[in-house]
């Protein structure tokens, strides 16, 4: 008896096959059945729905360009949150150039962590990525009173990424390959957070094996429902 699943963390469709079960000769034996079943009395495959999640985006970089970065970030990552039934809420731009931006950022990251700030999570973008664990943006979350879960992630493109909360709310850090319609790290973990999954560093280290996807092509956005 065989069972044939997707891979984990899969984002499928409605009434798509998530699993199968074949039984390879003609027969088996009772017994062989009954045990069978009985491994299938606790949980083996399950599915969390996508709830419509409100999104912030923050887009940083040179006040010169602003129209073109916040165009640049905002489509691909809208496409991305409307193919998962979710929703792209405000766009904020903040030049993270120096102390004053940090603290800028700051401020903001903390009015979205209110209760009554209908916010479920907070991606993070910019025409500079987070280059390092203590970049102007990490600064700015700590600052904020969270905690930064994981810098860097073994995928590439995706390498930069960041996760992070702040009283429960998830923060992720985009790096630039977001922008792009092509699969990347955001594509793996976005669905994860925005179904509630509490992201550890573990998480994004077991990426590494099948994480190489640089050569992977462009492909439109699905949209589920």
């Amino acid at each position: 008896m065989t069972l044939a699943s997707l891979q984990n963390h899969a984002t499928v469709e409605r009434k798509a096959i998530v699993a199968t079960i074949k039984v390879i000769p003609f027969a088996l034996p009772a017994a062989d059945v009954a045990s069978a079943v009985g491994i299938a009395d606790t949980p083996i495959i399950w599915l969390d729905p996508l709830p419509v999640r409100r999104v912030a985006l923050v887009v940083s970089g040179t006040p010169a360009a602003r129209e073109r970065i916040v165009g640049d970030f905002s489509a691909p990552i809208r496409s991305r949150l409307e193919a998962l039934g979710s929703q792209l809420g405000d766009v904020h731009y903040v030049p993270l150039e120096d102390e004053q931006g940090e603290l800028a950022l700051a401020r903001l990251l903390a009015q979205f962590a209110q209760p009554d700030a209908n916010c479920d999570l907070v991606i993070l973008a910019g025409d500079t990525a987070i280059m390092d664990r203590h970049d102007i943006a990490p600064r700015a979350i700590e600052r904020a009173g969270g905690q930064i879960v994981c810098f860097g992630a073994p995928v590439d493109p995706g390498n930069l990424l960041l996760i992070a909360k702040l009283n429960g709310l998830p923060i992720l850090g985009a790096p630039g390959c977001v922008r792009s319609r092509k699969l990347n790290v955001v594509d793996w973990v976005l669905p994860r957070l925005l179904v509630g999954d509490q992201l550890t560093r573990a998480d994004i280290a077991s990426l590494g094996v099948g994480g190489l996807l640089e050569d992977v092509r462009e492909r439109p956005m699905p949209r589920l429902g």
